[in-house]
């Protein structure tokens, strides 16, 4: 997979994995950023379910 080129806005979750992706995006669907709604993607650090880090990428204009 090909990652375009571009400025994008850097997050970093931890805890449970799917708890704190899912936090995350309501948090940021408040936050008022320059978004450009085309390459969002998430970078996981490890596979842990329970503690995890996870690098969030927001495409922005």
């Amino acid at each position: 997979m090909t990652i375009p080129g571009g400025r994008y806005a850097r997050f970093v979750v931890y805890g449970d994995m799917q708890a704190a992706v899912a936090r995350f995006w309501q948090e940021l669907w408040e936050m008022d950023l320059d978004r450009a709604f085309t390459y969002d993607f998430e970078e996981y650090q490890d596979d842990s379910m329970e503690e995890t880090c996870i690098h969030m990428y927001i495409a922005l204009n």
